[in-house]
């Protein structure tokens, strides 16, 4: 699995042989706008968790599921 930030700012997760993709988590406020504009300084792995700094915040998600982990800092 290939975990990438995608266009908006999008945390996207492909299958790296195939490319097809398996989820997509888009963090709330954001807008739905494909041009969302601001930073990102990549992901980091650990433990089946993914850890997304996007904007002034960091998002914990989970790695299979893309689902954000709730009782990481202020609700994921």
């Amino acid at each position: 699995v290939m975990y990438i930030v995608g266009a908006g700012l999008r945390v996207q997760a492909l299958d790296a042989a195939s490319g097809k993709l398996l989820w997509t988590y888009e963090p709330p406020g954001l807008g739905s706008s494909r041009r969302a504009s601001g930073v990102s300084r990549g992901l980091t792995y650990h433990e089946g968790r993914l850890y997304a700094p996007i904007q002034n915040r960091i998002w914990c998600l989970d790695a299979k599921s893309g689902k954000v982990i709730d009782s990481f800092g202020d609700g994921g």
